[in-house]
């Protein structure tokens, strides 16, 4: 394992471009809608990538143990869920980051034990979570406002509504 992120223009062969990232094991990788901005993320950790350029444009530590994470499609928001601590434990923590300030996260309200899946609805303005509670496989959709962090609405995978991720990025 080389801890390299490569693209490639799928009509042409060879890569266009390399990324050499210090990651741990990375976890999610997604490009904006104009596939200007690519988000990477580790255990801990998320970069954006300018995909023209070659270069990395920022990175920050997410302080909470990551599992999946998420841009916005206009890639000026990206989401990180997880668990509280990087030690894998402490209840779930789902944070929505502007890119613009990443110094001042918002923190989504969970009382699940992980959040384990993220993504944002086309226009940007939902956020989409995926939640379970500790020890067992049955998970919770919770769907927010990405602008606020206001819960819209919360319902167990077992209902017909929650199988259904039309028209979501994921």
């Amino acid at each position: 394992l080389d801890r390299t992120i490569r693209i490639w223009n799928a009509n042409v062969y060879p890569e266009r471009t390399r990324f050499a990232l210090p990651a741990w094991s990375i976890h999610t990788a997604a490009f904006t809608e104009d596939s200007k901005s690519l988000m990477v993320s580790d255990y801990n950790q998320v970069w954006l990538l300018d995909s023209r350029s070659n270069r990395v444009r920022t990175s920050w530590p997410t302080n909470h143990w990551t599992i999946a994470a998420a841009i916005s499609p206009d890639g000026t928001r990206i989401a990180t869920a997880g668990q509280r601590n990087t030690r894998g434990n402490g209840g779930a923590l789902i944070r929505l980051w502007d890119v613009a300030d990443i110094s001042k996260p918002m923190e989504l309200a969970t009382p699940l034990h992980s959040a384990t899946t993220v993504a944002f609805s086309k226009d940007g303005k939902t956020l989409f979570a995926l939640c379970r509670s500790e020890g067992q496989a049955a998970s919770s959709v919770r769907l927010y406002s990405a602008g606020n962090g206001r819960l819209l609405k919360a319902w167990g995978a077992a209902s017909q509504s929650a199988r259904s991720t039309e028209g979501w990025c994921m």
